[in-house]
């Protein structure tokens, strides 16, 4: 019986754990990452899951979390990435932003703003008082 509780024990050790991107890329299934566990333990090919939406390919070395389906390594997924993408804007609560390591933001602001930025640091903003966009930058418009 001890031993039976002690399978048990060491199976739901391994549903879920901390682990890192060591490569990510966009299959046929959708993205898919292997990953490095504690303990150096490398898994390749599993399937990334994320948000309705939203599609990341995670950049190496960006920190995870692995689930394990009933606790056997073989039956993996990624859930929740975070990579060193370059400073995270500024949030207060409540708000929103998608940005990536390049540079570029699109800030879902607490004035009903939506503030966008490139990497090279020009805006576009759209003001929630439903009329005005203000341009910080060069404006192109073609037909």
């Amino acid at each position: 019986m001890i031993r039976l509780l002690k399978k048990i024990r060491n199976s739901i050790r391994l549903i879920v754990g901390p682990c890192l991107i060591e490569k990510a890329s966009k299959e046929k299934k959708g993205v898919q990452a292997n990953i490095i566990l504690l303990g150096y333990e490398k898994h390749s090919g599993l399937r990334v899951l994320q948000q309705y939406g939203i599609a990341s390919v995670p950049a190496p070395n960006s920190e995870a979390v692995a689930l394990f389906v009933g606790g056997s390594r073989d039956n993996g997924f990624v859930v929740a990435t975070q990579g060193d993408s370059g400073d995270v804007p500024a949030l207060k609560e409540g708000e929103v932003a998608l940005f990536s390591k390049f540079g570029q933001t699109i800030l879902l602001k607490e004035d009903g703003s939506i503030e966008m930025t490139s990497s090279s640091g020009e805006t576009v903003v759209v003001n929630g008082d439903g009329g005005s966009v203000l341009i910080n930058g060069h404006l192109e418009v073609k037909k």
